[in-house]
């Protein structure tokens, strides 16, 4: 999900990952993605639940326009023309 936002040919944003306590290399993961790209903003708290991770992300954001992705589901969707 992380690579299809960077390959959009819109680039202006931001992208928010909250690693909500995860066990597993997720926060290897996004912090990797931060460093090749400064648009990837990596973000790590305890485990909380989705709404404490989903409000951590909001405040963290600098934009006006946020997009949210919950649990596993996923809509291929090129974010400059909202399709």
């Amino acid at each position: 999900t992380i690579e299809s936002c960077l390959n959009q040919t819109y680039k202006n944003f931001e992208i928010i990952v909250v690693n909500d306590g995860s066990t597993d290399k997720t926060g290897d993961i996004i912090d990797d993605y931060a460093k090749r790209d400064s648009r990837v903003k990596a973000v790590h708290i305890k485990n909380g639940g989705v709404s404490n991770a989903r409000n951590t992300g909001l405040q963290k954001a600098r934009q006006i326009y946020s997009f949210l992705r919950l649990g596993r589901f996923y809509r291929k969707r090129n974010v400059r023309n909202n399709d």
